[in-house]
């Protein structure tokens, strides 16, 4: 199991038990939750583990035939970020939220297929595809309740913005040392919705950690399509899309204010 599983799974087991043994001792004859204060507006920074999946398709028409392609990748990487929010108990110790964040992610996910001609020996080219969600702008509404004076847990929704870095390469095999023939990199500003659900903890009225889980889902996204792309400058067309969506792990520590 490498890090990225371990750190993931470690901290699912931290939310479900925290979760369990909070609810279990809040509501079974627990201290009593006293008054918040209406508004509190929190500033926070977090990181975690990002983990967007590319269902890429594509299709090459090649004049006289025609080449379907298709391939799913993983972007494996970590996040980091800021956010600020508000929170209002409307009537306590159930509040309703807003919170704006913003973060950039790491790694890329990458695909090679080779695009053959109706003849098995006959190799036309390789395609190498990279692709990455940069970062992503996040706005939602939160639903929760305050579960002891110092825990609460909640859900979450609303719309994210997301840049997608799509890199294209065309790698001629007819040379001893496959060389680039092609290479374009493009740029995809999508939008999409985001849900998740969370669990925070205050040691202090100012100061607090919190975990999270999101799931992203930005649809299907049209890729630009390109003409003339094999080596030997052949008349031809490329079709393609991928379909985008993402989970994070977050951890992060919030600065609060009571108004």
């Amino acid at each position: 199991m490498n890090i990225k599983r371990r750190l993931k799974y470690l901290t699912s087991c931290l939310l479900v038990s925290a979760f369990f043994w909070i609810n279990s001792s809040a509501w079974a004859g627990g201290p009593e939750i006293p008054p918040s204060a209406p508004w509190v507006i929190y500033l926070g920074g977090f990181g975690g583990i990002y983990v967007a999946n590319f269902e890429y398709q594509g299709t090459y028409l090649g004049g006289s035939f025609t080449v379907p392609i298709g391939s799913n990748v993983h972007q494996n990487g970590y996040t980091a970020g800021g956010h600020i929010g508000l929170r209002y108990y409307f009537s306590n110790p159930w509040f309703l939220g807003l919170e704006f964040a913003a973060m950039g992610n790491s790694e890329n996910a990458t695909t090679a297929e080779s695009v053959l001609a109706p003849s098995p020996d006959d190799l036309i080219f390789n395609l190498v595809n990279q692709f990455r969600i940069k970062s992503n702008l996040d706005l939602t509404a939160q639903l929760g309740v305050n579960i002891t004076p110092q825990t609460r847990v909640y859900i979450k929704g609303g719309a994210s913005y997301a840049r997608i870095r799509h890199i294209l390469t065309v790698f001629n095999p007819a040379t001893l040392t496959p060389t680039i023939s092609l290479q374009r990199t493009t740029h995809k500003n999508r939008w999409g919705f985001l849900v998740g659900f969370g669990l925070g903890y205050d040691f202090c009225p100012w100061f607090g950690i919190f975990t999270e889980y999101n799931y992203y889902d930005y649809g299907r996204v049209g890729l630009d399509s390109l003409s003339n792309i094999r080596p030997n400058n052949g008349a031809d067309t490329y079709h393609q899309n991928v379909r985008v969506h993402a989970y994070s792990v977050l951890l992060g520590v919030n600065l609060n204010f009571s108004v």
